[in-house]
């Protein structure tokens, strides 16, 4: 232990819990691999989004509304999954069910 590296104590209470933890932890590395995972997911079926809807001859406006609904669709999701996760006070399951909808869904596409 250097001199920069003291432990706090307390004349009551012995030492007290390092102010700085380490905020990488296995949960926070799961969830940002997760997240990348289903984003770079996404990504790839909505580039080819375009020439699916061009294949049936969708125009180009069946383009934004079919993206248009998407997003919609999704910022109904994230406020109502939002609001319920905090009554409840578990974000946890939320999370699992939405990722796993999400990689559902795009293998039905």
């Amino acid at each position: 232990m250097t001199p920069g590296d003291r432990e706090i104590t307390s004349a009551s209470s012995g030492p007290l819990p390092r102010a700085r933890e380490r905020w990488l932890s296995r949960n926070v590395f799961a969830m940002g691999l997760t997240s990348f995972l289903s984003d770079a997911g996404h990504e790839m079926a909505t580039s080819l989004l375009p020439t699916l809807l061009g294949a049936i001859g969708a125009s180009p406006a069946a383009l934004g509304i079919v993206e248009g609904v998407s997003d919609v669709a999704a910022s109904a999701v994230k406020l109502f999954s939002g609001w319920y996760t905090d009554r409840v006070g578990r974000r946890k399951p939320a999370a699992l069910i939405g990722y796993l909808f999400t990689a559902a869904m795009g293998l039905l596409l």
